[in-house]
């Protein structure tokens, strides 16, 4: 298998071509988009992999890689083509930009080699259907009906429906795309085939479609069309007004399933958002979390409630029974720490062995003092892990915020800012009188060091 690579970074190109030479791959280098598509027009790739391009900002690369999918997918024979992207997983939005743009993958930066190779075995099957797969220009692929252009177009489903929106005949049907024979779908009602909540939808598309001009664009959408199996397909739709074109008569329909993208989309935007380890909320959620309790609070005039919690001599467990079962540790504290905290608290892990939770609809203190003594306890509950038992202790500061009645002309991220810091104050307070125990914040008997929590300028920059 013959892979196109784009890629400026000298080292990451080394271990691509390595990494695809150990498989008995042969991988072609180039460092720009136009240099790509020579080489892409002259032979069929079945991967391509796009990372950075070009020697200037990462926006413009950004914008390249983009340019690039949306390039490839309009040569001849790519439409089936695994396009994959290079990109820190840092940057969900361009990622997902890039699978909008024509990749139907992405790679992680720097390269993780279990997903790499993942990738490389889905290319490798790939390959196998692509080899079997006539040439768009293959004479076998041409229908006797003349709707050979609308074939070429069409990557799952290709129909013609009448004015009502019933099928009056399939010129390309994937059986893989909804598990039925194109036979099937014949005189099939389009309303039928999608989900009930998308029908509406459906008729304005329709009915806007069939007032265009015959001969007009297509109308693009999204609709989600039932496989036989009972699941729901994300389509990416166009459609056309081809009444008056003799070879059609009706509307053109072409469809591709992207249901693979959107849950691609949907786990990027969750890497995003939720810690890997333990499925909490991360940082940058919290703050949002935070920041929308905060105005909440205001509005009822009552404060929330901020608790920064540290596992004691957790490095001494890592130490003791390594990196793998302490991450299991941590995964265990957050199922655990799920399950003893209300449906309507958040609980973020905000480092390694770090932990927050935000508490709102507070009616008496008492309840800040059952709920830091019901996560004191949990956790005191050893851990059975690897025939290992595992005993942790908790060390929490806890904080409540002030109505910003009390605070007149504080921006809201010094607010925020400074509940983190009592919260943190609070949290070194406990520590140093002997750890596993909860502080609430006193700043008659608190001080702390200056913290590692970031300030309110630093939130700024995080949203």
């Amino acid at each position: 298998m013959n892979v196109l690579v784009v890629e400026t970074e000298t080292s990451l190109r080394r271990s691509l071509e390595f990494a695809f030479a150990m498989r008995g791959h042969l991988a072609e280098i180039v460092e720009n988009g136009a240099a790509a598509l020579r080489a892409a027009s002259e032979q069929l790739y079945p991967l391509v992999i796009i990372g950075r391009i070009g020697d200037g900002p990462e926006a413009e690369s950004r914008l390249a890689a983009q340019q690039l999918c949306w390039d490839l997918r309009r040569l001849q024979g790519y439409e089936r083509s695994g396009i994959l992207v290079i990109m820190p997983r840092e940057q969900p939005d361009a990622i997902i930009d890039a699978l909008d743009a024509g990749a139907n993958g992405y790679l992680s930066r720097p390269i993780d080699a279990t997903q790499l190779r993942a990738r490389i075995e889905d290319a490798e099957r790939q390959a196998g259907s692509l080899i079997l797969h006539p040439p768009p220009d293959d004479p076998a692929r041409q229908d006797a009906t003349g709707d050979s252009s609308l074939l070429e177009l069409a990557a799952d489903l290709a129909l013609v429906l009448d004015s009502s929106g019933r099928v009056l005949r399939v010129v390309h049907e994937n059986p893989h795309t909804l598990g039925l024979h194109a036979v099937s779908l014949v005189g099939a009602s389009i309303y039928a085939l999608c989900h009930p909540e998308d029908a509406a939808h459906v008729m304005e598309y329709l009915t806007r479609t069939l007032d265009q001009p015959s001969g007009s664009p297509p109308q693009q959408t999204e609709l989600r069309f039932l496989h036989q199996d009972g699941t729901w397909h994300a389509m990416d739709v166009s459609a056309a007004n081809l009444t008056d074109v003799p070879a059609i008569g009706g509307l053109a329909v072409v469809a591709r399933d992207i249901t693979h993208r959107r849950v691609a989309e949907q786990e990027i935007r969750r890497q995003a958002l939720y810690d890997p380890l333990t499925s909490l909320s991360n940082r940058a959620l919290f703050f949002t979390y935070l920041e929308h309790a905060l105005a909440r609070a205001d509005r009822r005039s009552e404060p929330v409630v901020i608790m920064f919690m540290d596992i004691d001599d957790f490095a001494a467990v890592k130490l003791q029974h390594g990196r793998t079962t302490g991450d299991a540790v941590l995964a265990n504290i957050g199922e655990r720490l799920r399950v003893g905290l209300r449906a309507t608290d958040t609980t973020a892990r905000m480092g390694d062995d770090e932990f927050m939770i935000l508490l709102e609809n507070i009616a008496h203190p008492d309840e800040v003092r059952a709920v830091a003594d019901r996560i004191a306890g949990a956790l005191r509950t050893p851990f059975e892990i690897a025939g290992h038992q595992i005993i942790t202790a908790a060390s929490i500061g806890v904080a409540f915020s002030h109505p910003a009645s009390r605070l007149p002309n504080t921006p809201s991220d010094m607010r925020l800012g400074e509940i983190l810091r009592q919260a943190d104050a609070a949290l070194y307070r406990a520590k140093s009188s002997g750890k596993d125990r909860w502080v609430v914040y006193d700043p008659t008997t608190i001080s702390r060091p200056p913290s590692s929590l970031p300030s309110s300028a630093d939130l700024t920059r995080s949203r």
